[in-house]
């Protein structure tokens, strides 16, 4: 958020960033609730916001998307086409609208379950794509999307480098090649790290299937 007030108004492209470390964020956090956090009253909110934090999760990548395009093109603007970066959001956040208004009673025994472990989520449906998906599914779909949305971003990048398109967005700012190679490089292993630490925590329970 500091990141964004401060930076704007001179660069519109820090709102991608800012949103981006935001949903990055939110992200760890919501994963921390509901895997390791042992706490019934925050597991109980975080399942009454779950079609928001959900939906927003599905941003992360498209917001890296965004923020490499505005900087090699300099250009922040979204365009027409950018309308389909959000379908993934909307479909999650209709699909799991319903859920919200669902008895509060329900999130608190489902969060007393998720307390004594991981596998107790199988006892709570948050969206309507819980019957034609498996939980598993649906908690790789976030960091998959994020990683397609790397290699991308890592396609985009490496092809502006080759033809040598970077001498002329980069002639006054040469540390953007630096910090824009540091932040993909980061992501790529946090995603792929992560992504390793679902596999492990999904063979933990019976809930892999």
């Amino acid at each position: 958020i500091i990141l964004i007030w401060f930076n704007a108004r001179r660069y519109p492209s820090a709102i991608y960033l800012g949103l981006f470390f935001l949903g990055v964020s939110l992200y760890g956090i919501y994963h921390y609730v509901l895997g390791r956090s042992g706490s019934i009253s925050l597991i109980s909110v975080f399942l009454v916001l779950i079609p928001i934090l959900g939906s927003v999760l599905y941003l992360i990548g498209p917001l890296f998307y965004w923020y490499f395009r505005s900087v090699l093109t300099d250009s922040p603007l979204l365009r027409k086409g950018d309308l389909w970066h959000f379908l993934p959001m909307g479909i999650f956040f209709l699909a799991s609208l319903p859920s919200s208004f669902g008895p509060f009673s329900e999130k608190v025994e489902a969060a007393e379950a998720i307390a004594n472990g991981i596998g107790g989520i199988t006892q709570y449906k948050p969206t309507l794509l819980s019957g034609l998906f498996s939980y598993p599914v649906m908690f790789f779909s976030r960091p998959a999307i994020i990683l397609c949305y790397t290699l991308w971003v890592l396609g985009l990048f490496l092809s502006y480098l080759s033809r040598n398109q970077a001498e002329r967005v980069f002639s006054h700012q040469r540390y953007m090649i630096g910090w824009l190679s540091l932040l993909l490089g980061a992501l790529l292993v946090m995603v792929i790290s992560h992504m390793l630490h679902l596999v492990e925590l999904t063979g933990e329970g019976s809930w892999l299937g």
